[in-house]
């Protein structure tokens, strides 16, 4: 259900613009940080690379399209789908980040979706794993990260964080991009 669902909010979106997977390295997860903050929160940090000169003009957002459960002080709420614009990284043209709360003291939260690029002219790149399906993003993805790098990374350069081109870490990097 969740699978047949995407599809119909991506149409949505624009309903003239044109949707294509990613499959050749226009948009991928390059590195992936581990960070605690507040109240023992869990959070990934997703360094997103896009290769600018794959795509069919120049970049007005990149994100990810998601829909999101969390568990706080024992009752559950789902978000409404929605898109979360990702952040230049040092003003670069073709490098974001984007950082979801898995965890903290007070319960957990799970996001599904998909990541994106959009172009200028309305065109959508669209990241999913390798069966096509949505991510999911939660601390078991957390805890998956810091078992393959041995520790938490808890730093904001991506020279820190963890490569997705291992074996490892392909679930965010099945092409093998970089």
């Amino acid at each position: 259900m969740k699978t047949l669902l995407l599809p119909l909010i991506i149409f949505s979106l624009n309903a003239h613009a044109q949707n294509y997977p990613a499959k050749h390295c226009e948009i991928f997860i390059d590195r992936v940080a581990t960070i605690s903050g507040n109240q023992h929160s869990s959070i990934i940090l997703f360094f997103i690379k896009t290769l600018n000169d794959r795509l069919d003009s120049s970049i007005e957002e990149v994100g990810f399209h998601q829909q999101s459960k969390s568990l706080y002080a024992g009752s559950m709420s789902i978000s409404n789908w929605k898109n979360d614009l990702a952040n230049n990284y040092k003003y670069s043209p073709d490098y974001f980040t984007l950082a979801y709360t898995t965890s903290h003291d007070f319960g957990s939260t799970e996001y599904v979706g998909s990541f994106y690029v959009k172009t200028k002219k309305g065109t959508y790149y669209w990241l999913k794993t390798a069966d096509g399906d949505n991510f999911q993003i939660n601390k078991g993805t957390f805890n998956k990260i810091i078992a393959f790098q041995g520790r938490r990374t808890n730093s904001l350069d991506p020279d820190q964080a963890a490569p997705t081109q291992y074996n490892e870490l392909s679930y965010f990097n099945h092409s093998n991009c970089y």
